[in-house]
């Protein structure tokens, strides 16, 4: 964590959480043994995960690439995790 300089006379200082490292969704998929095109459902809509776990980077191809954070990871663990409990073992992605 790092601390935020206060801007303004009545602002006070705050933590921060410092994002050193990133995981591309193939790699997520890996370890958390799940499939790909389901996490790929997951994070097509920001407002899954909180905000700042999801990373959206242009490369140069002109294509989307989605990037999660490590507490992003944990958070869609104990996502899928909480949905099991609820729906039963087999979660599937609809088309």
């Amino acid at each position: 964590m790092e601390l935020v300089t206060p801007r303004g006379p009545n602002c006070r200082g705050s933590l921060m959480p410092k994002v050193s490292q990133v995981y591309a969704l193939e790699r997520v998929a890996q370890m958390l043994g799940e499939d790909l095109e389901m996490l790929e459902a997951i994070v097509s809509n920001d407002d899954n995960l909180s905000y700042g776990n999801i990373i959206s980077v242009d490369t140069a191809t002109d294509e989307n690439t989605k990037l999660i954070t490590a507490h992003g990871i944990e958070e869609l663990h104990d996502m899928l995790s909480d949905a099991r409990r609820r729906y039963g073992q087999k979660l599937v992605t609809l088309d």
